[in-house]
């Protein structure tokens, strides 16, 4: 009946359809549909289509309970008004993989009011986490009530991000998430903004970092966790003095490019490979000699500099010069090919088609043909064709209608298997074109030749393992599904096992086939039978634990727990994982966890400290509680694992302190300064680590073995700087006394503690440290002065080697005026050979 209409494109044939079904009248429409729906899933298909049509709400209702008709029966409830109740009966019925279409659809046909009265069922029926799954079809004021006892994984929290932006906020500012800051800044901008003005560790691009900018004075914190063009995006958006406070010797061409061009040429004056930060029509014939260098990366650099000058350029035509210069490139090695696509499509819309075709054209087919071209390589030339050619319909017909290979490519075959499918057998004659989702938009014919070239292609043993696991995606066939799950490598067996419907054969992968093969068959049997089958196997008994934390049955605890008992660890530290989610619904849930935190086998303790996703708020806390009581008889790893939760339990650190001292242990004294040195920057950085000291001091047991990690514990504090160089030299650790003032000196240039390092050196130059870093922001030339002034009062050696050090920094931030100039000089000829040795090597530049 369909066979005229079948080689029509998707939308002509559905069109086609829709008229003759509206043209029927109802005894013949009903003649119709009993036709079609007798025969096969494809025919079925069309009988729902005419029903659609139609507006028929029975036989819609009816296909909402057909396995078969199900998923299309729910797209059409979107269009026709299917009664609440038909959909609402669903849930008694449906497996779980159906129930998550069913929320799926009441979210984008915004039936908030069914979604809220069905939050409860859900809740009470299917547990926490399935009712989670709802919560983004509800209203915004029961997900505000929900979410604490849902708990809600990341790809819930992301589709809440445009419901209930502020309450994911929340769930941000308690568990330091920052993987949702991005999607939310867009909607809460001043909020997030504040947000990440005070964590500055939350500020991963210059997106978020532009948004704490009116709640903070100091950008510097934000920037510093920027790099390249993020990074360089902030810098242009700020007033010029702070721009030219932020740029200095250590930053890059583009960051340096921001400046107006007075302040580029200085930067370029002295440094020359600053030289791409000035005007392309002023520097090019400089830079392209670069470009040659022998170093890859050198010459990758090189091509990075000269294409993002040329783009910096107002003039289009400049751009399109200076890429018909790249044709070097286009042979080179894969890294530097990668880096030059990269930049070209970074660069603007105007200069690209400035471009000529032809050299487009010639570019794309030298890279193309390289033989050692990276996956990178693939991807960066693929996104720099998308910018200068982006695919549509019409230019994917005339591709495969020029050569019908064209449609094999992924771009094209995008298009031709969506919305032109009477292509779709020009280009299956061309071969197998890849994987797809819109196969039901094809005729039966056109299913059953894909299906046939996919199974041919993932049963050929010769053909790549990657283009084999592809092909097995699109397999439906149960018989050869079963095949490749007892014969294939793993690879092609996970893939296999996922388009497996078949209960006995995901059982017995379950049962004998540990590992991902399992683990891919339990999730599999959880969306079409809701995990239910009897365990016979260490194998089955881990999976089925597994499984109870997600589907949540009534009776999910006393079977954990029975497995909890297991005299076997794997299947323990499984039970144990799960039996986390329960924590605050089950009291003993929490005896167990907190047994396992403190069981001896390593593996068991290792479960419990992964935190599942879908905990809620509570659970977090009631964990980093459990954490806290385990860490006074606990290994390494509970403290380990504190320092990653201990927001939601500050009060912890008492106990970590409690570890230090006595006995030297070196595994428990790394993971207490590694723990204290996570909050160094916090409000309770410094008393933490005054107790840290008082303890160790106090306990009088093997103290310098156990003040010799201090070093890692880097908290800005005078105070708890003071104790720290006082108990070094208590208990006889110069050496350290003076590695910690020298970096205080540096760090504050404080007059006081230079005095104090020279007394501390002494005669024993050998005690001073290597070089220490001071940012440029931190400088202050009085301070500086008054230092000099005071260490060529104290004299000596040691004095005088300070003074090298700080003659040479002040040198280079000052740009060597004079007075510094005159200090150098001064140091060059001293009385001492070695100050004058050391004074010669400073660079003036």
């Amino acid at each position: 009946m369909s066979a005229p209409v079948d080689r029509l494109p998707f939308a002509a044939r559905m069109r086609a359809l829709a008229e003759h079904a509206l043209l029927l009248s109802e005894a013949e429409y009903r003649s119709v549909h009993r036709e079609l729906d007798a025969g096969s899933s494809y025919h079925r298909h069309l009988a729902l289509h005419y029903a659609t049509v139609r507006r028929d709400i029975p036989e819609l209702v009816r296909a909402l309970h057909d396995p078969v008709l199900r998923r299309r029966a729910l797209s059409a409830a979107m269009r026709v008004p299917v009664p609440d109740e038909a959909l609402a009966s669903l849930i008694d019925v449906v497996p779980r993989r159906d129930r998550l279409l069913v929320y799926g659809l009441l979210k984008r046909s915004r039936r908030r009011e069914l979604a809220d009265s069905l939050l409860p069922k859900v809740f009470s029926l299917r547990g926490r986490v399935e009712a989670s799954r709802l919560l983004p079809a509800c209203s915004p004021a029961v997900v505000a009530e929900w979410l604490p006892r849902t708990g809600a994984d990341l790809s819930v929290q992301r589709q809440l991000v445009k419901t209930v932006p502020k309450v994911v906020l929340g769930l941000i500012s308690d568990e330091s998430r920052p993987i949702l800051l991005e999607a939310l800044v867009a909607r809460e901008p001043e909020a997030v903004g504040q947000l990440v003005a005070r964590h500055p560790e939350l500020c991963r691009s210059a997106r978020l970092a532009l948004a704490a900018l009116p709640s903070t004075s100091d950008i510097e914190p934000l920037i510093a966790r920027l790099r390249g063009a993020e990074r360089v995006q902030v810098l242009a958006a700020l007033p010029l003095p702070q721009r030219r406070r932020l740029v200095d010797q250590h930053s890059s061409v583009d960051e340096v490019a921001t400046l107006p061009i007075e302040d580029r040429r200085i930067h370029a004056a002295e440094r020359k490979y600053l030289l791409a930060a000035l005007p392309f029509e002023e520097v090019s014939e400089q830079l392209l000699p670069a470009t040659m260098r022998p170093q890859l990366r050198l010459r990758a650099r090189a091509w990075h500099d000269f294409l993002a000058c040329a783009a910096r350029s107002s003039d289009a035509s400049v751009f399109a010069g200076a890429v018909a210069y790249t044709d070097r490139a286009w042979r080179d090695a894969h890294y530097v090919r990668t880096v030059v696509l990269n930049q070209l499509a970074s660069a603007p819309r105007r200069l690209l088609d400035a471009v000529p075709e032809a050299l487009w054209q010639r570019m794309i087919d030298t890279i193309s043909a390289q033989l050692d071209n990276s996956r990178a390589s693939r991807r960066a030339l693929r996104r720099l064709v998308d910018r200068i050619r982006p695919m549509t319909a019409t230019r994917a017909v005339e591709l495969v209608t020029r050569d019908r290979r064209n449609g094999l490519k992924p771009e094209v075959w995008e298009h031709i298997a969506g919305s032109r499918t009477d292509l779709v057998d020009a280009v299956l004659d061309a071969g197998w074109p890849g994987p797809t989702r819109r196969t039901g938009r094809w005729n039966a014919a056109q299913q059953a030749r894909y299906e046939a070239q996919a199974i041919r292609l993932a049963m050929d043993e010769m053909a790549e393992i990657g283009v084999r696991a592809r092909a097995v995606t699109m397999i439906r066939d149960q018989q050869v599904l079963a095949t490749l799950v007892d014969t294939a490598p793993q690879s092609l067996a996970v893939a296999a096992i996922r388009g497996t419907r078949t209960q006995s054969v995901l059982v017995r992968c379950i049962e004998s086939r540990p590992g991902p093969v399992a683990q891919a068959a339990s999730r599999v049997l959880a969306d079409l039978d809701d995990g239910r089958w009897t365990a016979a196997s260490v194998g089955g008994l881990k999976e089925q634990a597994r499984l109870l934390a997600e589907i949540r049955p009534p009776d999910a605890v006393d079977r954990l727990l029975g497995l909890w008992r297991s005299h076997h660890r794997d299947i323990k530290a499984v039970a144990a994982a799960s039996l986390l989610t329960f924590l605050g619904e089950d009291p003993r849930a929490a005896v167990a966890v907190a047994e396992a935190m403190s069981d001896e086998d390593s593996t068991v303790r290792q479960a419990v400290w992964k935190r599942p996703s879908t905990l809620t708020r509570d659970q977090l806390v009631t964990r980093a509680r459990l954490i806290v009581e385990a860490i006074r008889s606990g290994q390494r790893d509970v403290i380990d694992t504190y320092a990653l939760c201990w927001r939601l339990a500050p009060e912890g650190f008492d106990r970590v302190v409690e570890r230090a001292g006595g006995p030297y242990d070196a595994a428990i004294s790394a993971a207490v300064t590694n723990a204290i040195a996570r909050v160094a920057d916090t409000e309770i950085g410094e008393r933490v680590a005054l107790s840290l000291l008082e303890r160790v001091v106090g306990v009088g047991v093997d103290v310098r073995q156990w003040l010799a990690d201090h070093h890692q514990i880097a908290v800005g504090s005078a105070l708890l700087c003071r104790r720290l160089v006082d108990a070094y030299l208590r208990v006889g650790m110069p050496r350290a006394a003076a590695d910690l003032l020298f970096s205080q000196a540096v760090q504050t240039l404080d007059v006081s503690w230079w005095r104090e390092l020279v007394t501390v050196v002494g005669d024993r130059p050998d005690r001073l440290p290597g070089p220490v870093f001071l940012s440029s922001s931190g400088w202050n030339e009085t301070a500086a002065v008054e230092i000099l002034a005071e260490l060529a009062g104290i004299g000596g050696y040691v004095g005088a080697r300070l003074e090298v050090w700080l003659v040479g920094f002040g040198g280079r931030q000052s740009e060597w005026t004079p007075p510094w100039r005159e200090r150098l000089a001064e140091l060059r000829a001293h009385e001492d050979i070695d100050i004058r040795e050391l004074a010669g090597a400073v660079r003036v530049t």
